[in-house]
């Protein structure tokens, strides 16, 4: 039987923020040897770079394999899955809105767990990035945090004008708009990083004592969306994957080679679920993005295309 070819489009109407923080939760909840993730790897020539990521998730079904190209017109993503039991190939699927909702979904599993460590009563979230990431991080905030309100910010003023219509539409929130990062992050609960920049978007001076910082804007070695003396002085460092991050988290590769960090300070995030103790201080999430995240919610559509 040949694998099922499986649309953007499909990806959409099958998934929605809760059931993809559902199947994060069920992911990092898994044993420590129940997950095999291949880091990201990426292939350069001329005009392209071609991206893979793979990893085995058998208690939930399936290996699978990410891959995706990169050029000035754009990206373009795949996710294959195969059978775990048989090895057969099952589905092809579009990724781009997998990923978007996925990447959203584990900070939402993120500040869910943080939540229930040390709540509050109402947050204030602040955003730095108005793009294509940025609307699945606010998404899945809003979706697990009690009484949030949204202050964003864009250097594009116009782009930021519009988010912030849209998302107060979109997410039944209040939401404005800031005039600097400093101005967005200085009475922010939760700070999302969500851009393409390769230097830092925030700094230490502009930061809560025990703000929760969500750093997802990078994956790559050279990019470094928050700045070395704000990892410095993280009194919890919590990484998607501990090793995923050593081989392209630029925040925390920069905070080492600046001699202001070090790995053992790093949680995984599974690790993190299972811990009971409030954290005090400021916690650093940073999220490079993990096949067995892509997997994981490419077999819940999957399973739903098959209701």
């Amino acid at each position: 039987m040949s694998p099922r070819y499986v649309t953007e489009q499909e990806v959409g109407s099958l998934v929605e923020m809760p059931t993809a923080i559902a199947t994060m939760r069920q992911l990092f909840q898994l044993g420590e040897t129940s997950v095999v993730n291949l880091p990201r790897e990426r292939l350069a020539s001329k005009g392209i770079t071609l991206h893979t990521m793979a990893a085995n998730v058998p208690e939930m079904g399936y290996v699978g394999v990410k891959s995706y190209t990169t050029t000035r017109a754009g990206a373009n993503f795949l996710v294959t899955l195969f059978d775990a039991m048989t090895g057969m190939p099952v589905a092809i699927i579009e990724a781009n809105r997998l990923g978007q909702l996925r990447t959203g979904a584990v900070t939402g599993l993120f500040l869910e767990r943080l939540h229930m460590l040390r709540p509050k009563t109402n947050y204030q979230i602040a955003c730095i990035g108005t793009g294509f990431q940025a609307e699945t991080q606010i998404a899945a905030a809003v979706s697990v945090l009690p009484n949030a309100e949204i202050v964003a910010y864009s250097r594009n003023s116009v782009a930021l004008a519009e988010t912030v219509a849209r998302w107060v539409s979109q997410f039944g929130v209040p939401v404005k708009g800031a005039a600097t990062a400093d101005d967005a992050t200085r009475n922010a609960d939760v700070v999302i990083t969500a851009t393409t920049s390769n230097v830092p978007v925030i700094s230490s001076s502009a930061i809560k004592p025990d703000a929760a910082i969500c750093a997802v804007g990078s994956n790559y070695q050279h990019k470094s969306e928050v700045e070395p003396a704000l990892v410095a002085s993280a009194a919890l460092v919590v990484c998607d994957d501990i090793p995923a991050c050593q081989h392209e988290a630029g925040e925390l590769i920069a905070a080492e080679a600046a001699g202001l960090f070090d790995w053992s300070r790093a949680k995984s995030l599974r690790q993190l679920m299972s811990q009971t103790d409030s954290p005090d201080g400021v916690v650093l999430f940073k999220s490079v993005g993990l096949a067995a995240e892509d997997v994981a919610l490419a077999g819940v559509v999957l399973r739903k295309l098959g209701e």
